[in-house]
């Protein structure tokens, strides 16, 4: 019998590795589904959970059908979008090192790369104002509709290695009231998307590109803190990172900001915050809070912003706003404003990880659920190709 009951439990656990090493997207969607349903609090807050276990019912079985790995990304992240949280994204592990010829030359040569779906484009019909630059992929999209509401977009010139003619960067439709759909990496990962308008759809694959007069401000430093007098009269804050990796660089930030920043902040009226591209990591905004806050001179506050500012980026500029005054420009932020305190969880399938915060915010967190996906609205918007700081001095000295 003994015997019998030891035999028994190999055959079980040969069975259950077998099992295990068939990987699928259905697997990873049960994994995810579990681990969010036991520890993610936006979760928890979730109106209608029936109706989301029943939606990602239907996106697991046509993850099944559909049977490609490399589009279980697109899949994972489509069952968490009606989660409030813009933190909460499956990303795929980086096996890609842009910097490192082997690993690119391999990337070239793998199965992902090759097997990219190609369009054949019949040039006549191309209408230029449905041709898009991606600045940072160095690639021109042509956006056609190739069914009613479905849209494709379409590499028509490429200067770069990644990227091949008549690719598909984009995989959208139009629904009621917003866009939905997919756009590709460079890596050809895809990534999942909900947009509420046109514009905001196509700055999913367009990067933020600023003319050069503004490079030798914005990129002047690497720092992740600095600052510049301009016009003798305006102090510019560049806050790029709040996240500090080390004991040392948190000395040196806080430091910094101790013994040059807040001297300067009390010695000018008009000042200029720029957190574009500031995705935000520890708190250390607070230490700003704290003491901007016993400042009694009430001062004109610029912010600049865009669709990379997020987490406590973004944080900064609403509690900023809670105690001075703020006219901001740019472009809505990413919308990671309720959650915190970010784990990574590996999932079982396809080198995927699951990125979740697992605790709200505090316990006035629900004043900032508006904002997650949405992020923040800057008062003034201005588009991709304008010089957005000449922008704000333009306004600033115009009164």
């Amino acid at each position: 019998m003994k015997i019998i009951l030891i035999v028994s439990c190999i055959l079980i656990f040969g069975l259950s590795n077998a099992q295990n090493t068939e990987c699928n997207c259905s697997k990873n969607i049960d994994f995810m589904l579990v681990d969010i349903q036991n520890s993610s609090p936006s979760y928890d807050i979730l109106d209608d959970k029936e109706k989301f276990i029943k939606r990602a019912d239907s996106i697991k079985n046509i993850a099944l059908n559909d049977n490609n790995e490399f589009n279980c990304l697109k899949y994972l992240n489509m069952v968490l979008r009606p989660i409030q949280d813009g933190h909460l994204k499956v990303y795929p592990k980086r096996t890609i090192d842009f910097k490192d010829d082997k690993s690119v030359n391999e990337f070239l040569n793998s199965a992902k790369f090759k097997n990219s779906r190609i369009v054949e484009l019949d040039f006549d019909t191309i209408n230029s104002k449905d041709i898009y630059y991606s600045y940072y992929n160095k690639i021109k999209i042509f956006i056609e509709e190739y069914e009613s509401n479905m849209f494709q977009g379409i590499v028509i010139e490429s200067e770069s290695k990644f990227w091949k003619k008549g690719e598909i960067v984009l995989d959208f439709q139009k629904k009621a009231n917003y866009y939905e759909g997919v756009r590709y990496s460079t890596a050809k990962d895809p990534y999942f998307y909900r947009t509420r308008s046109f514009q905001r759809l196509l700055k999913s694959f367009r990067v933020s590109e600023f003319p050069k007069e503004e490079l030798d401000i914005f990129n002047k430093t690497e720092k992740k803190l600095s600052i510049k007098i301009l016009d003798k009269q305006i102090l510019y804050v560049s806050i790029k990172s709040f996240k500090n990796n080390t004991a040392e660089e948190n000395a040196e930030f806080q430091n910094f900001f101790k013994n040059t920043v807040l001297p300067n902040y009390k010695k000018y009226e008009k000042i200029i915050f720029d957190l574009r591209d500031n995705s935000g990591g520890a708190m250390a905004y607070t230490l700003f809070l704290k003491d901007l806050k016993k400042s009694k001179t009430e001062k004109t506050i610029y912010v600049l912003q865009n669709r990379h500012t997020a987490s406590a980026g973004e944080l900064f500029i609403l509690d900023l706003e809670k105690i001075n005054p703020i006219t901001s420009f740019g472009e809505n932020t990413a919308g990671m404003t309720a959650f915190r305190d970010i784990k990574a969880v590996d999932l079982p399938c396809y080198n995927y990880y699951l990125w979740k915060p697992i605790k709200k915010l505090n316990r006035k967190y629900n004043e900032y659920l508006k904002y997650e996906h949405n992020g923040i609205e800057a008062d003034f918007e201005l588009k991709e190709n304008d010089n957005w700081l000449e922008k704000v001095l333009s306004e600033i000295n115009n009164g």
